[in-house]
């Protein structure tokens, strides 16, 4: 960007997106890379690498350092930064059913609560006898623990005939007694993954 004899350079956070988009974990600070991208000439605000103002004739080798240095940090971030196991949770259970009940299409659907608000489900599966099995794997994550308890209580609410519903939370991954308490306010059984093949195993068979 720029005009006349004044240019910058920026990746436009480019390189933080795309290690966001595929799952890095980038709830601390980024800070702790700006020394690095100090050296090379260059800055890092809030995320965006960017030149400082350079004239029309330097404006290539600002884009290959800068180019340089956005890769780097995205290399870095996918090294150094815990890629979250609960985004392939979600993946697991869907496997785990589709293996569980193969007879019965694993689907999405959106079930609307008792306040009619419409919640969308990844896994909803027909038993068949009007009967609909719905099991919400749950991330530990603050905001996930939040909508899907939301979600589950609106739904148990809302008493739609032949619905039944499971959350499913990843027990390898060291849940606080607190937040399982808070899984609990839903109103609707908790399993643990480990357990969950057996757990649902009596609706696998009357399915």
């Amino acid at each position: 960007r720029g005009a006349g004899d004044r240019y910058i350079v920026s990746d436009d956070g480019g390189a933080l997106r795309e290690a966001s988009s595929a799952g890095a974990d980038l709830d601390r600070s980024v800070s702790r890379f700006a020394r690095a991208v100090e050296l090379q000439g260059l800055e890092l605000d809030h995320g965006v690498i960017r030149s400082p103002f350079v004239s029309l004739e330097t404006v290539p080798v600002a884009i290959v350092l800068v180019a340089n240095a956005s890769k780097e940090l995205a290399d870095h971030v996918f090294e150094t930064w815990r890629v979250p196991r609960a985004r392939n949770f979600k993946q697991l259970v869907n496997s785990l059913l589709r293996l569980e009940f193969p007879g019965n299409k694993v689907r999405e659907e959106t079930l609307i609560g008792s306040s009619n608000k419409p919640h969308s489900f990844d896994n909803v599966i027909e038993l068949g006898g009007g009967r609909v099995l719905v099991v919400d794997p749950v991330l530990k994550d603050t905001n996930s623990i939040n909508s899907r308890v939301v979600a589950n209580l609106d739904v148990q609410a809302a008493n739609h005939p032949g619905v039944i519903q499971r959350l499913v939370y990843d027990d390898e991954d060291h849940w606080r007694a607190d937040d399982l308490s808070l899984l609990q306010v839903s109103k609707v059984p908790v399993i643990a993954y480990s357990k969950s093949a057996m757990a649902l195993r009596p609706l696998k068979l009357a399915a």
